[in-house]
């Protein structure tokens, strides 16, 4: 083998060895760019799952808090009409439900 072929051979390894080197480069970089979108993926994920937590309690205790006042507003309904009754007995109701609500019949 000449000096020339020996150094062609050698240009040829250079080559492959180098392709080799960017192919793994690029596939390297390709993983790391996976990885850092699915982390990114996962921290939305938190965040929405966060949000999703929040917004069920908020719902949780509106409902709650209606229960409540719709409770309260009963009883003191009661006792107002009581005391109304005492006071003018003629004293005409305002048809709203025992839970200060609009009559279903006027809907």
């Amino acid at each position: 083998m000449t000096d020339k072929e020996k150094l062609l051979i050698r240009i040829k390894r250079m080559d492959k060895t180098e392709s080799i080197v960017k192919h793994a480069m690029t596939l390297g970089a390709i993983v790391w760019s996976i990885n850092i979108i699915a982390n990114k993926i996962e921290q939305i994920s938190y965040i929405v799952f966060a949000l999703v937590c929040v917004i069920i309690a908020f719902i949780m205790f509106t409902m709650k808090q209606n229960k409540f006042i719709g409770d309260k507003t009963a009883q003191m309904t009661k006792h107002n009409q009581k005391l109304e009754k005492q006071i003018d007995p003629e004293r005409t109701s305002s048809q709203l439900t025992e839970r200060g609500q609009t009559n279903p019949l006027d809907k």
